[in-house]
Parts: C-alpha cells; structure tokens; sequence
C-alpha cells in the first residue's frame, strides 16, 4: 500500500505497520485491519481494504492503539467509538492542513 509508513509512534509504543494477502478474523468476524497491543502491531489485509479505505482502516487500528495506550482499555472493544474517532481524525487532518502543519512546528 502506496507510502503508508512502516510504524506509528503511540505515546511511548512504536506499532509496527504490517500488511498480510490473508484474511483477518477477529471475534469470529472477517475485518480489514486488527491491532495487537501485546505485540505493538497493526496488521492490515490487502484482500480486504483498497484504495481510499486503506486510511480510515490504519486510523482505526490507530484509535485502537491510542485508547489502549491511554489506559482506556474498555473503550478499545467498542468498535462504533473507535470508528467514529476514527473518521473524525481523518476528516480532521483532511480539512485542516494548516493546523496539522502547527502542531508539527510546536
């Protein structure tokens, strides 16, 4: 996937960016991305997202590593937050170039 990084620092824990051609399940359920704190690794499934969803599902499985991180391990199983979290931080950033340029100066 086109200049997706290989990693993302979280707070204090580097997540490794992985891709698999494999399916990923997750509590029986087939998903395009999964985050495993244990490991400090998000693995993403290029059988499952493409193109412009690969973003939102790397956001997602970030949101997961940013709650987790920050001790607010019963909101990483609600997936309806951590997608709307998601989504809001990419519109965000989308939106606002000029405030993601700020807050990379300071």
């Amino acid at each position: 996937m086109k200049d997706m990084p290989d990693n993302v620092l979280v707070y204090a824990a580097r997540y490794k960016i992985l891709e698999t051609d494999e399916p990923i399940i997750v509590g029986g359920k087939q998903c395009g991305g999964e985050c495993d704190y244990n490991k400090c690794e998000i693995t993403l499934s290029k059988k499952e997202i493409s193109g412009g969803r690969v973003p939102l599902v790397l956001m997602h499985e970030v949101t997961h590593a940013m709650l987790f991180e920050n001790g607010l391990t019963e909101e990483t199983d609600n997936e309806e937050t951590v997608e709307k979290i998601a989504k809001g931080i990419i519109d965000l950033i989308g939106h606002n170039p000029q405030l993601v340029r700020y807050i990379q100066l300071s």
